[in-house]
């Protein structure tokens, strides 16, 4: 999810990766997703994620 604060394609690049995972237990209270929750702006539900490479 890219929040909407997000205006340059480099602000875009620089947020896409340290939001790459948004929690069910913590996405309402990190602003980096709470706008765009409450907003209803993308919402993607799963039941299960594989990280191929964790570093």
């Amino acid at each position: 999810m890219i929040p909407s604060v997000a205006v340059t394609d480099e602000q875009v690049k620089d947020i896409q990766n340290k939001t790459l995972n948004a929690r069910a237990d913590t996405i309402f209270e990190r602003k980096s997703f709470k706008d765009s929750i409450v907003n209803k702006r993308c919402v993607l539900i799963i039941d299960g994620f594989f990280e191929w490479r964790h570093a």
